[in-house]
């Protein structure tokens, strides 16, 4: 995250002549903000926080880490918002849209994150580590009962194959899964995802995964994506199967 910022400091006092850079910068520790300034020497850097947010973001050229109608009324020069978020449907507000401003995020730096948080959720399902290890202040290690799902040979859907959803589907080809992607945009190939089809065919390949991610941004056209029927075309798994992990299909959104 350090070297990210520090990035965009640099891209941000690129954006105007230098007599009126100024960079805002919110939520960074004060001993960051000399190294920023350091490597944007004809930028002014100022660290604030919320109760000053408004009043220094009204000369501001760029402002890293937030936005909000609020902000961007009181920002007169604004060129550039910067925000530590993958996902920016909360900043899509209609007078943002309109407004000429720049808006970029860190998908591809929160992807390795987002996307080992989303493996580690999935393999305390299927090593069922969510029923172990409430037994361990009790020490009770008991063998019988214990049905681990291996993820080698079992197929995954991911539903978003962007910075996020293709740091996902590393993990899970790692692991011995198939990987088929969901994608609007016509994808490079992929070592790591078998199959690609569109939004609309989503129905024809979800009977299909034994997990489904869903690491696509929540916009106009991916609003009811996946509902009730998208549920019940996932696989089912047998009756006779012993392990709640191994009983239906796992489903993890990011």
């Amino acid at each position: 995250m350090k070297k990210y910022i520090l990035g965009c400091a640099l891209l941000c006092a690129s954006l105007v002549p230098a007599e009126t850079r100024k960079i805002v910068v919110l939520g960074v520790p004060p001993e960051h903000i000399a190294e920023l300034q350091s490597v944007s020497p004809d930028a002014r850097i100022v660290s604030v926080d919320e109760s000053s947010l408004l009043g220094e973001v009204a000369d501001a050229d760029a402002i890293l880490g937030a936005m909000t109608p609020e902000i961007l009324h009181a920002a007169h020069k604004l060129k550039w918002a910067q925000v530590y978020s993958a996902g920016v449907e909360n900043y899509l507000f209609p007078e943002f849209q309109s407004s000429g401003v720049v808006l970029t995020n860190c998908k591809i730096l929160m992807g390795p994150e987002i996307a080992d948080h989303a493996f580690a959720s999935l393999l305390s399902l299927t090593r069922e580590l969510n029923r172990i290890i409430p037994t361990r202040p009790s020490e009770e290690w008991q063998r019988g009962g214990f049905h681990p799902v291996e993820l080698r040979g079992k197929t995954a859907v991911i539903v978003g194959v962007g910075g996020i959803g293709s740091q996902i589907a590393q993990r899970a080809h790692a692991f011995g899964m198939t990987v088929i992607g969901v994608d609007p945009k016509d994808m490079p190939l992929s070592p790591y995802v078998s199959r690609m089809v569109y939004p609309e065919q989503i129905d024809t390949v979800l009977p299909l995964p034994d997990v489904v991610f869903i690491s696509a941004p929540h916009t106009p056209k991916s609003e009811g994506m996946i509902g009730p029927r998208q549920f019940e075309l996932m696989k089912r798994a047998p009756t006779s199967s012993p392990s709640p992990a191994a009983r239906s299909t796992t489903r993890i959104r990011w």
